[in-house]
């Protein structure tokens, strides 16, 4: 199950990801009562149907997530297996001052799989969802882990409500985005399959000095090996195959042809028909 959420919401077929966008707001400094702090928002903001955007209460438009919310999701071919444990990471761009929200639902809209929260983050529930936001908006990345329900319920829809901060503690002039990621259910026939190999058995690091991303993964399976590396706007910048992994640890090197702009990436690995993806922050010195 891969999942790099762009929540800057791209159809990313090329990834196998299912970003669909909304036209609706984020998360922002306070909510509407005024006893509530940035750190302590109101559940039931994330733009999911049935609910309200942060712009109920702050001043604005809501505004597509494209460009700005990046959603990773540890899972491989847009799937998951029931009762499996996965890691999201979010971050939303060109922000120091951020909040969000976000809640996982089923094609019913009811709660579905429960979420872990990690630093800057945690967990509330209403009307028999769980939400996870914000405890930190002094920073603009998150990350957190979700486990998936014990059974299979279909497709599970996340819905993230993000805000970019002005930091005047006003609800005036923050801007507010909206995104959404879709994961299905694994086919019986591909649970076994999606053991190969997991994001944790993934590792990957740029290298300033010879202009190369390292990758390292353990592999359960031998397979073919290709490696696609996107911008922030799901558009491919290189890609490469490299033959056959082997079973076991593996290490490939992607030279660069040219400097990239300093910035966010995304480095898919597939492997036969498995992919996985992870973000890289590529700066030179």
């Amino acid at each position: 199950m891969k999942n790099v959420f762009f929540f800057s919401v791209i159809l990313l077929g090329v990834l196998g990801f299912t970003f669909i966008e909304k036209e609706a707001g984020v998360m922002s400094d306070y909510a509407c009562d005024s006893s509530l702090s940035k750190f302590n928002v109101l559940a039931g903001k994330t733009g999911a149907p049935g609910e309200a955007n942060c712009t109920q209460c702050h001043s604005g438009t809501a505004l597509s997530g494209v460009g700005t919310n990046t959603l990773i999701f540890s899972g491989a071919n847009d799937e998951y297996v029931p009762g499996q444990t996965y890691t999201f990471s979010l971050d939303v761009l060109n922000s120091t001052s951020t909040g969000f929200q976000m809640t996982g639902l089923d094609n019913s809209n009811d709660k579905a799989g429960s979420f872990t929260a990690g630093t800057g983050s945690n967990i509330q529930t209403s009307s028999g969802k769980e939400y996870i936001n914000h405890s930190n908006a002094s920073v603009s990345s998150w990350t957190f882990d979700w486990t998936a329900p014990a059974t299979d319920v279909g497709d599970v829809t996340f819905y993230l409500a993000s805000n970019k901060a002005n930091g005047d503690n006003s609800t005036s002039g923050d801007d507010i985005y909206l995104s959404e990621l879709l994961i299905s259910a694994a086919s019986s026939s591909n649970v076994e399959q999606l053991s190969a190999l997991s994001n944790s058995d993934f590792n990957i690091s740029f290298n300033a000095s010879s202009n190369e991303i390292n990758l390292d993964y353990i592999a359960s399976v031998s397979g073919k090996v290709t490696v696609k590396v996107f911008n922030i706007k799901g558009e491919e910048i290189t890609m490469k195959k490299f033959g056959n992994s082997s079973q076991g640890k593996n290490f490939n090197h992607l030279k660069l042809r040219r400097q990239l702009s300093t910035g966010v990436y995304l480095v898919t690995l597939g492997i036969n028909s498995e992919y996985f993806t992870k973000k890289l922050f590529v700066q030179y010195n």
